[in-house]
């Protein structure tokens, strides 16, 4: 009986705390919505990750692989024979350079140093080529000699060449070819070589020799002058042709140039009083020369003396009544004498 009581008592609690909550307005909590999956990847940030440290490897060892290098020559200057040297058919001669290491190869002792234009040639190197005696660096200078032979068949009078050229132990020829230029003549001394507009004479026996311009003409004539001749003028009126002659009179007795003139001047005026005078040089020699000597036209006559030799030396015209032949002929003269040399036996 107890025990229903309690549950009837427990039945109506319940239902007068429903009733009395019957009033109270009812709330609710707004859930947001879940977001809508896209196609837009979302950057992710990188988890830390171990990084393998690498094992220790041992250095690299040296190889013997050359560096790269350009081979280059420059010519510095001639240190022996001048060009133009006289030189006996038969004759070995050394000839020297300076040369310049002008790449940025270093040039060892497997370089060599050779003659480029042998064949055929009767001037070439005895040997042909030659091994570098020591190491050049760039911008080393190197002074190298080498024997030149002149062949004993070289024609007396012309002009030999051989030129020089290094190469590299590879094979290649590089930089500068400098040469050696003579000329086949038994005398020793320097002669002038041609130009562009001057060309060479060389006297075999007489032992001179000189540049003369290429469009005049230069022999030796009856009886034994050597003659440099102008080509014939052109245009109305009467013309000369200019020429300078060169002479040689014989021994002079150990006379000086100023006794030897003298004399050479009286004979020429037949006893008369001498013509004036005034000093010159040749080849660096004292001389006379003079304009008054007796002649269908004026002249200048040169004298000079070389070991005991005496050379007369005649420019003609020289004349007022041939203004423009005058200039041409001591123009003539101007070209003759500038390069005018004596050689030795």
């Amino acid at each position: 009986m107890r025990s229903r009581f309690g549950v009837l008592l427990l039945v109506f609690v319940v239902m007068l705390l429903i009733t009395g909550c019957g009033t109270a307005t009812p709330t609710a909590t707004v859930i947001p919505a879940t977001p809508t999956v896209t196609d837009t990847p979302i950057p992710l940030v990188p988890t830390s990750t171990a990084t393998e440290l690498p094992t220790e490897t041992p250095a690299p060892t040296a190889t013997s692989t050359p560096i790269p290098c350009t081979p280059d020559s420059a010519y510095d200057t001639d240190l022996s024979l001048p060009d133009g040297s006289l030189v006996s058919p038969g004759e070995t001669v050394s000839k020297s350079w300076r040369i310049e290491n002008d790449g940025d190869c270093t040039w060892t002792t497997d370089y060599t140093w050779e003659q480029i234009d042998a064949t055929g040639n009767r001037f070439t190197g005895v040997p042909l080529g030659i091994y570098l005696p020591g190491p050049v660096p760039p911008g080393g200078k190197l002074d190298i000699s080498v024997d030149i032979r002149l062949d004993p068949g070289a024609t007396l009078g012309d002009v030999y060449t051989a030129r020089f050229q290094m190469r590299s132990p590879g094979g290649d020829l590089f930089g500068t070819h400098p040469y050696a230029r003579v000329y086949a003549v038994n005398g020793t001394g320097v002669c002038p070589l041609a130009t562009g507009s001057l060309d060479p004479f060389i006297h075999l026996t007489d032992r001179f020799c000189f540049l003369y311009p290429n469009d005049h003409d230069a022999y030796i004539g009856i009886p034994g002058d050597t003659m440099v001749v102008a080509p014939a003028p052109s245009g109305p009126g009467e013309h000369v042709v200019p020429y300078v002659s060169i002479s040689n009179q014989g021994n002079t007795a150990g006379q000086t140039v100023q006794q030897w003139a003298q004399q050479q001047m009286t004979l020429a005026m037949g006893g008369g009083p001498l013509p004036p005078t005034s000093s010159t040089t040749v080849d660096g020699l004292p001389a006379v020369q003079t304009d008054g000597l007796p002649g269908l036209l004026g002249n200048r006559t040169i004298y000079v003396i070389k070991d005991n030799t005496g050379f007369e030396i005649t420019v003609w015209p020289v004349d007022a009544g041939f203004p423009d032949e005058t200039d041409d002929a001591l123009d003539l003269w101007d070209i003759v004498r500038s390069q005018f040399t004596f050689y030795e036996p």
